[in-house]
């Protein structure tokens, strides 16, 4: 089990601040991370969990992205991918022509195989430095939704969508649980 359970603080990067794609068993605590482009990237992580952390001041596609993408994922249960307990603030700007839109990081990309419950998601309106111009969501779930549970998390004025879920592969979408939000 490789863990990082210190209060640390990650401050500025090129990328994701903190990378952890094909990683196994990993525990990330206590962390704040901000001032970057990308919070955390974990392409085909498994066994991960992420919890008691506040990230924020992220200006690029995403704040936690933990998806398959292409990696062949062991995943099988609920436990596999635990993000709890965290703050995630996303930062909004209104772009004008040609966007016509509000623009920002996704708060968590993840696909399925995991369960994200006790989060506090917020918004932080007013940037001008957000350098994509996505719409941002709160917890996107782009593919593969398979044994997902979502439940006691607070979206306080989310930019755009507080759950998403979309069928882009496969398997077909199941056993996911929405509830307490």
């Amino acid at each position: 089990v490789q863990t990082c359970a210190l209060p640390i603080s990650v401050t500025s990067s090129y990328a994701s601040m903190v990378e952890i794609t094909g990683l196994r068993n990993v525990t990330l605590k206590y962390l704040e991370i901000k001032n970057g482009p990308d919070g955390i990237g974990g392409e085909g992580a498994v066994g991960l969990e992420i919890s008691n952390s506040y990230i924020h001041n992220i200006t690029n596609d995403h704040l936690i992205s933990i998806l398959t993408n292409g990696i062949t994922h062991p995943g099988s249960d609920y436990t596999d991918k635990l993000v709890h307990d965290n703050v995630l603030e996303n930062r909004t700007q209104v772009k004008g022509a040609p966007y016509n839109t509000t623009c920002g990081p996704d708060a968590i990309q993840m696909s399925g195989w995991g369960s994200v419950y006790n989060n506090t998601f917020n918004v932080s309106k007013g940037a001008t430095d957000v350098s994509s111009c996505q719409h941002p969501d709160s917890f996107q779930c782009p593919g593969t939704a398979v044994k997902l549970k979502i439940y006691n998390n607070t979206f306080n004025s989310s930019p755009a969508l507080s759950i998403i879920l979309t069928n882009q592969g496969w398997p077909t979408p199941n056993h996911i649980y929405i509830y307490n939000n």
